[in-house]
């Protein structure tokens, strides 16, 4: 397999880029497959599948299939080729109405179908550009948009692999892949000393999708947290974290590392981003100006050398209960240091 040229975390995925044969990512490996409503198999990649695969039983599953609109994808398995599927995609061409949104769906089903599939690894070309007319900064800036909106729904993918035709669209994919969260104008640094675990940390990194009850949506985009109002297409961003590295071989309580808000919650930032994170994540830890560490339900705070907890909730989920053991080893250690 091609060495990887960039890569970077998206949520609990990470997305990498290289060039190289997409026919050829490894046998747990989902290709995408751009193509026309009927399944050809005459585009670049195409051509490569068709030379490398069972072409009788591959034009066989797709005739089973309905025609796909613009936009749309389909799953076959891979039929002899060194992989475990083919995703089949409809990208838009230039001149379609509404051709980005569009390009920008056919994203967001490749990456949807993918994660359903059970592999770990997706690898996608660079979908609309070249034969499709749209440039290839425009197919780079919606693919990275499309991750960007899905990355906290994956629960099986972990790797996102670009495969790129050559050099050039590679560094324009890298370019996009790399650009840091801009800030909106007027927003202001705060100082939040609140401590978390490497646990916190880890589901911080995932990412939450809100629903009708939390609309409250998270997005990890590394190093930043993104604390969104609704979704990120549509909402409104209030918060933004810088999370710290973690050391996997320390249960030491982190600070983040940076943390900006919105204007409109000046006065009350502290307080309420304890309360946005816990809501979102369910159990973080919290502490505040007096050495008190808040975790939904239960405070925790140490006193003649002793740990004090007040449990305000009798049941706790199994996740939460992993974190309050965490929490109170760390506390232990703590002690045991004489700190």
């Amino acid at each position: 397999m091609n060495s990887i040229l960039c890569a970077r975390q998206f949520c609990s995925a990470i997305v990498e880029i290289t060039v190289g044969d997409i026919v050829k990512q490894g046998k747990t490996v989902s290709i995408v497959h751009p193509t026309d409503s009927r399944f050809s198999l005459n585009g670049l990649i195409g051509k490569k599948i068709r030379e490398n695969s069972n072409l009788v039983e591959l034009k066989d599953a797709c005739s089973k299939l309905p025609p796909l609109q613009t936009g749309e994808v389909a799953i076959t398995k891979s039929f002899g080729l060194i992989a475990s599927s083919i995703i089949h995609c409809k990208a838009p061409k230039k001149g379609d109405r509404g051709e980005q949104d569009l390009l920008r769906l056919a994203y967001a089903n490749v990456l949807e179908v993918a994660d359903k599939s059970g592999e770990d690894t997706v690898a996608i070309p660079a979908l609309s550009a070249g034969g499709g007319g749209l440039s290839i900064e425009t197919s780079a800036a919606m693919a990275i948009e499309a991750i960007k909106d899905m990355g906290p729904s994956f629960s099986k993918l972990r790797k996102v692999r670009f495969v790129l035709q050559d050099a050039d669209s590679a560094d324009v994919f890298s370019k996009e892949l790399m650009k840091q969260p801009s800030l909106p104008e007027g927003w202001e640094r705060f100082n939040f000393l609140n401590k978390y675990s490497k646990m916190d940390f880890e589901a911080m990194r995932c990412g939450v999708l809100g629903d009708w009850d939390s609309k409250w949506f998270a997005y990890y985009e590394e190093p930043w947290l993104l604390i969104y109002r609704g979704n990120r297409r549509y909402g409104e961003c209030f918060y933004a974290f810088r999370l710290p590295q973690v050391n996997q071989q320390s249960d030491s309580l982190l600070e983040m590392e940076d943390a900006w808000c919105s204007a409109s919650f000046s006065e009350i930032r502290v307080t309420h981003a304890q309360d946005v994170l816990d809501l979102i994540f369910g159990l973080v830890s919290l502490v505040d100006d007096k050495g008190v560490h808040y975790l939904s339900g239960a405070k925790l705070w140490k006193k003649y050398q002793k740990i004090v907890m007040a449990l305000e909730n009798k049941m706790i989920s199994a996740l939460e209960a992993r974190r309050l053991a965490a929490e109170l080893l760390a506390m232990a250690d703590e002690l045991e240091r004489g700190s």
